[in-house]
């Protein structure tokens, strides 16, 4: 009887082993941060709105078409937000005119573009 359940402990003890370690290692693969994943400057909806309350959710551009949503409206050139009239949609913002002052919504507003030197490229491209 002592030898059965001797046996029947040893398993026991076995089975929790085994899901220990297989929710340990599950709790350390939650941590790990996802490498595909966009930085947060991008994932953050942007909080503010323009002064206008006008916001750019998203462009649409290929070689037949250019549209934007702006508040959950697609419009084209020459369509009206409110009081103003889009002017220009372009890769990664819509310039919008009203009366002889122009304004620049843009899709990423908390991401800048930087240029990079020409020679700088070249030597990456060249390693």
């Amino acid at each position: 009887m002592a030898a059965y359940l001797n046996t029947a402990f040893s398993g026991l003890r076995r089975a929790a082993v085994a899901v220990l370690i297989f929710t340990s290692a599950t709790a350390f693969a939650q941590a790990l941060r996802d490498p595909t994943r966009p930085p947060d400057a991008v994932v953050k909806p942007v909080a503010a709105a323009d002064a206008e309350g006008e916001v750019l959710q998203s462009i649409l551009v290929s070689p037949r078409r250019r549209e934007a949503m702006i508040s959950g409206r697609v419009v084209k050139q020459g369509d009206t937000v409110g009081d103003a009239q889009v002017i220009a949609i372009r890769d990664s913002e819509v310039v919008l005119r009203e009366g002889n002052t122009q304004r620049v919504l843009r899709l990423y507003p908390q991401v800048q573009k930087n240029a990079v030197a020409a020679t700088a490229a070249s030597k990456t491209n060249n390693k």
